[in-house]
């Protein structure tokens, strides 16, 4: 009995590293999907920022030919002062001139804007440009080097299984089954080693008596707790 218990702690130690390589070789998707939203999370922004720089020149440029129309028109109103033929008609033709003066220096106020705005956007657009190439590049190497990780983790796994198979030989099917029944429920952990004189999982204190049993080997022992086996930290 004691002879298998300590078998069954080496079995535990290999299933343990199984444990490891099976969630670092199941996170691998998870690390190419975020560096691939990455990727595209950087696209829409870029998409984003051209729209509007598309937008807003077209704004700006009607903008610009709206004020040359207005530039026209005064033009236009101040050649024809000199041809009226009364005040009311030339303080008339001020008016409007006068007006069109205030449209026209609101619309070049409105011009400088958007032309500041323009200039921010396309600093943004050269930023964007820098963090799409780098992100393109984190996805191109990232996906490598998770291609590479995955064909070495799942020779690890395969070497990993023969040791397992290995390890299960000798212990008796009567410690060999409880064990492989408390870990197919517990998560893939199936023994606990025994820490400051409680479980090392769910920390459940432990009387002096059940450690007693614990550290004879003479039949298996589990936690109260969580149910796993117990064994002893040499």
């Amino acid at each position: 009995m004691k002879e298998d218990i300590r078998a069954l702690l080496g079995l535990h130690v290999v299933d343990l590293r199984i444990l490891d390589a099976r969630k670092d070789l199941d996170a691998i998707p998870a690390e190419i999907e975020s560096l691939q939203k990455s990727l595209s999370d950087t696209q829409t922004e870029a998409e984003q920022n051209a729209e509007s720089i598309k937008s807003m020149t077209i704004a700006r440029d009607k903008d610009e030919l709206e004020l040359k129309s207005i530039s026209d028109e005064t033009g236009k109103l101040n050649g024809q002062l000199v041809a009226v033929k009364t005040n009311e008609q030339y303080a008339a033709l001020e008016r409007e001139i006068e007006h069109l003066y205030g449209k026209s220096s609101d619309m070049e106020e409105k011009i400088l804007l958007s032309m500041e705005a323009l200039e921010h956007l396309d600093e943004e657009r050269g930023t964007l440009e820098k963090e799409l190439r780098r992100a393109e590049e984190a996805l191109r190497t990232g996906r490598a080097d998770c291609e590479q990780s995955m064909v070495e983790l799942k020779s690890d796994l395969a070497i990993l299984e023969d040791e397992r198979k290995r390890a299960q030989i000798g212990i008796e099917p009567a410690i060999l089954r409880p064990y492989e029944s408390i870990r197919s429920r517990a998560g893939g952990i199936a023994v606990s080693r025994i820490e400051r004189d409680a479980c090392e999982i769910c920390y459940r204190a432990l009387p002096a008596q059940r450690i007693i049993e614990v550290r004879k080997l003479d039949s298996l022992v589990t936690c109260e707790g969580c149910g796993r086996i117990l064994l002893w930290a040499e």
